[in-house]
């Protein structure tokens, strides 16, 4: 088969090449012409990659915004992420190479001498050495005719599962900034209420020395002094168990920035920063631009794919191929 002839039928079938397995549509969803209520509305607009950028920063704290800088380097759930769609970004292009004709080529040399010494078998001849180049040159050119779209389903089903996986990472970020966010300010409220917590110590100690020199003077009684060890005691108590969740908040934040525990530790600071300003309008658009929501949609699109490449096995497979060596 000629080359001309070949790319006219490839042209041909595919132009003719019909993809087995249903189309894939978005659910329908039945939306009023209306609404009853008196705010205004309209309808939602997809807006999940839009790049949510270092929203952190908002809050205006160097020390959080040190830790979110580690946490997106540095986080292995958020790796794990990465290496995925990585793994999704190849395997949708090494689907779109089946749109494609495949090349295999080839040189290969021999050289080989004969000796003036080798036998005649009977023959009246004299043998002379001779020396013999043999080079060849082989390439086999194939080609699957996607005839009822297993290969362009495969790429459908390829490209969804990249954009899920796509989705899924940003699911994965949102998650560790704002857990991390989230645990960095309950440290900082433990501080303040550790502080707290500590002032009043101090002057339950005052009021526990007071207590004891008006028992020592026989204004009180014993009991007094009992009460005030006690109140005491449960101020050190509390204390104990705000440090204790203190560290447990403390290790979180390592863990989420892939720090060991026992190499970070959080200064002592108490929170004092102001929540920025939160626009009325974030309820509804936020629920436009979740990740998670584009995921779980681009994943329908893949199974629905995968059911013309199931189909598609009904069918026969067609393949154009051609072999040629050329010796020299």
């Amino acid at each position: 088969m000629s080359a001309r002839a070949f790319f006219a039928t490839v042209l041909l079938c595919s132009a003719a090449a019909l993809a087995a397995g249903p189309k894939y549509k978005k659910p329908e969803v039945t939306v009023p012409q209306t609404w009853q209520s008196p705010v205004p509305w309209q309808t939602a607009n997809p807006a999940d990659a839009l790049p949510k950028n270092a929203w952190w920063k908002l809050f205006g704290d160097s020390e959080l915004d040190q830790y979110e800088d580690r946490a997106m380097g540095n986080n292995q759930t958020l790796k794990a992420a990465t290496a995925r769609l990585a793994e999704a970004q190849t395997f949708a292009r090494v689907t779109s190479s089946g749109l494609f004709p495949e090349l295999d080529a080839g040189v290969s040399g021999q050289r080989q001498r004969l000796s003036a010494n080798r036998p005649t078998n009977g023959a009246n001849i004299v043998p002379a050495a001779v020396t013999q180049n043999t080079f060849s040159i082989p390439f086999t050119l194939n080609y699957e005719v996607d005839l009822f779209g297993r290969v362009r389903r495969s790429l459908e089903a390829a490209n969804a599962s990249l954009q899920a996986s796509s989705a899924d990472m940003e699911s994965v970020r949102l998650f560790v900034s704002s857990e991390l966010a989230a645990d960095f300010f309950q440290l900082r409220e433990l501080d303040a209420e550790i502080a707290v917590v500590q002032k009043a110590i101090d002057f339950e100690k005052d009021g526990l020395q007071l207590v004891e020199h008006r028992h020592q003077g026989g204004a009180v009684s014993g009991l007094d002094v009992a009460q005030q060890q006690t109140v005491l005691d449960s101020s050190y108590t509390q204390l104990a168990l705000l440090q204790q969740q203190r560290a447990q908040f403390e290790h979180a934040v390592a863990a989420l920035q892939g720090l060991p525990a026992s190499e970070f530790k959080a200064p002592v600071r108490a929170l004092d920063a102001q929540p920025p300003a939160v626009p009325v309008t974030v309820p509804s658009e936020l629920l436009q631009r979740r990740p998670d929501i584009a995921a779980a949609e681009r994943q329908v699109a893949a199974a629905n794919a995968q059911i013309g490449v199931a189909r598609s096995a009904f069918y026969p497979s067609i393949s154009l191929g051609g072999k040629r060596r050329i010796p020299k």
